[in-house]
């Protein structure tokens, strides 16, 4: 899928001018491109997917774990870190799952701040 493809609030949901819809629209997609360059990243072997192995590589290199984190506490990181990105639990994520995680991230953000 393209960063276009996700689901996004019609112009109809919302009560902005057509200026504020086009800044949003153009805010979500540099927000699922930088996303996306998260995931590339992430994505050690370019196979599309990030496994366990290639985040337990980035966990040994002390990345986004606290630092001296265990070896329980890796574990623990790295399960959750699945738990919130892995929706059919598969055991990979794969880069559809991640940018629909930040599109509704983006989305929710945008909502709450319009119902301020």
């Amino acid at each position: 899928r393209d960063l276009h493809s996700f689901p996004t609030r019609r112009s109809s949901d919302l009560s902005l001018s057509q200026d504020d819809q086009a800044q949003i629209a153009q805010a979500r997609v540099a927000a699922l491109a930088t996303a996306e360059e998260a995931f590339n990243k992430l994505d050690i072997n370019g196979d599309g997917d990030v496994d366990k192995n290639e985040v337990m590589q980035l966990a040994d290199q002390g990345e986004g774990l606290p630092d001296g984190a265990n070896s329980a506490e890796k574990e623990a990181k790295i399960k959750e870190f699945f738990d919130s990105f892995d929706a059919n639990g598969d055991g990979k994520i794969q880069k559809s799952e991640w940018l629909e995680f930040f599109g509704k991230l983006f989305d929710s953000v945008i909502e709450a701040g319009l119902n301020q």
